[in-house]
């Protein structure tokens, strides 16, 4: 499915199928985007460890164990919130977009240079996975929550 297409549904039963598997799914991705709220706000914590004037082992043990949590909070998140996969394959897109744009958008013997030039910078949503969870499960909460919405706006043209 493309983003810009819409979904659309030709039988009942499957957009039946659709609005219950996706309404079980909508239901853990609540409990994922709040896993995920939690997770920035221990990466936040993590960061704000720096200013404090406190003994550096102590400092070290509060850093460590806050990026741990959030780290487990944001692996956690992706389990519970429609799985790595489908974090991985919109990262991918992503990575995707950035290489081709370094490929297509200057001409010939340049092209070569941008595209392993843009290798690094595709390859770095990868990168802010763990660091931006809400954003990346949101995401992916608002592409189930449509396919939802139009499973039942055509359970409701039927009936």
């Amino acid at each position: 499915m493309n983003n810009k297409e819409e979904l659309t549904f030709n039988d009942a039963k499957y957009a039946q199928f659709v609005l219950e598997e996706n309404g079980k799914i909508l239901s853990k991705m609540k409990l994922a985007l709040l896993i995920a709220l939690a997770s920035q706000g221990l990466w936040i914590l993590a960061s704000t460890f720096d200013g404090l004037q406190i003994n550096i082992v102590i400092h070290d043990i509060l850093t460590f164990a806050a990026m741990g949590a959030a780290l487990a909070a944001a692996i956690a998140s992706y389990v519970i919130g429609g799985g790595v996969g489908r974090v991985l394959k919109m990262s991918a897109g992503m990575a995707k977009g950035i290489m081709l744009f370094g490929f297509v958008a200057v001409p010939f013997p340049v092209n070569l240079f941008a595209g392993i030039i843009c290798l690094p910078i595709a390859l770095f949503p990868f990168v802010l996975i763990p660091f931006f969870p809400l954003l990346i499960v949101f995401l992916n909460y608002r592409s189930v929550k449509k396919e939802y919405k139009a499973a039942e706006e055509y359970l409701n043209y039927c009936h």
